[in-house]
């Protein structure tokens, strides 16, 4: 179940960038954390229970190819003032956590991008 999430995200499913020419797998937990789930054989109901354990896979790999220059990019609201410096889930808000957990550091390696 779990494992099969994690062999997805080391897939080599990359994207040309147009910002930066290099190629790159991005991973939007908004979206590819159902299709994990999915790919796993979990349910909606187990998949909101194990959400946690999932990220975790998936910041592992990122650390993991750590030298190979992965990041973590999290967007946030341009506007400060709203949600907490501009994060406006609580979910994001613990993914931020826990990709610091990972050793991620803020501005090196943990990105923020700006969005209206």
């Amino acid at each position: 179940g779990a494992q099969k999430a994690a062999e997805i995200a080391k897939e080599n499913t990359t994207e040309l960038n147009p910002f930066n020419n290099i190629k790159e797998y991005t991973f939007n937990p908004n979206t590819e954390l159902r299709d994990f789930a999915q790919s796993c054989g979990m349910g909606d109901h187990e998949s909101v229970s194990r959400w946690v354990e999932m990220w975790s896979m998936v910041l592992q790999v990122c650390k993991d190819k750590r030298d190979q220059g992965s990041k973590v990019f999290v967007m946030r609201h341009k506007d400060k003032t709203l949600g907490e410096e501009g994060i406006l889930g609580k979910a994001q808000q613990a993914e931020i956590v826990m990709a610091k957990g990972y050793e991620f550091v803020e501005g090196k390696d943990l990105i923020f991008v700006d969005f209206n």
